[in-house]
């Protein structure tokens, strides 16, 4: 229900355990945790502070608030656009596509390929790779340092150097940090969360909760039967209440 500009909420609402911040991975799953704070409130409650984040999002106000209370100059975060944008320049081109359509796709793979290995891969473990991607990711780096930007992982790296610094922070860390709907964490994510044990932070993990499942296997002799099956299947669990039905097309 959406409440007009001056309205007065009948109750604010305020986590009962401040020094508890439950991290979760993305946006979905933190919506269902302010869904379920504010299920059992009054009509026109107002979630004060909630003490649940997504984890890239705290990382990144937690140090923009540190080097802040610190008088230190801070960077902005680098959105997804001007990621990609940054990409495609520092691609070298290839042949195959037109110009414009090569450049966005080479610089989608590249973005997705640097941040997965930033987040599984220790610096020593990617001297395969080639040399074309280490110059563009050479450029990329030197474009978002002369724009004081800062991708995710950047973030992350900037937390994990703070923490393993001797130096006392200007506020306190939360005693106790609950990990929420992680499958895995990568290798980055494990590095920050042992930084924050070394400051004294009780790290907690609640696993998500998986549905069980009934594997069965089914031949057919062509592919019209097995599509005509899996649409007949398809309307049987639509017709026994279930939300969530995929059928997944090989090729």
């Amino acid at each position: 229900m959406v409440q007009g500009r001056n309205h007065i909420p009948n109750t604010i609402y305020s986590p009962k355990d401040s020094r508890l911040l439950t991290l979760v991975p993305n946006k979905r799953r933190l919506d269902m945790h302010l869904a379920d704070a504010l299920s059992d409130q009054p009509e026109g409650a107002v979630l004060v502070q909630p003490a649940v984040q997504v984890l890239s999002q705290w990382v990144e106000q937690l140090c923009n608030r540190i080097q802040m209370l610190r008088g230190v100059a801070t960077d902005n975060p680098a959105d997804a656009v001007t990621l990609q944008l940054l990409w495609q320049e520092a691609m070298p081109a290839s042949s195959g596509l037109s110009p414009e359509s090569e450049k966005r796709l080479a610089g989608r793979l590249a973005r997705t390929a640097d941040k997965w290995l930033r987040q599984w891969y220790a610096p020593d473990e990617k001297l395969w790779l080639d040399a074309a991607f280490f110059k563009a990711r050479q450029n990329v780096t030197e474009s978002l340092s002369q724009q004081h930007l800062r991708d995710a992982e950047g973030w992350t790296e900037l937390l994990i150097e703070i923490l393993l610094q001797s130096d006392p922070l200007p506020f306190p860390l939360p005693e106790t940090v609950l990990l929420d709907g992680f499958y895995e964490l990568t290798r980055l994510e494990q590095a920050l969360l042992k930084s924050l044990e070394s400051r004294g932070v009780v790290i907690q993990a609640s696993p998500p909760k998986l549905a069980e499942g009934n594997l069965q296997l089914h031949g057919y002799a062509d592919a019209n039967t097995e599509l005509a099956a899996a649409a007949h299947w398809a309307r049987q669990q639509q017709q026994a209440g279930k939300q969530r039905i995929a059928v997944v097309i090989n090729g």
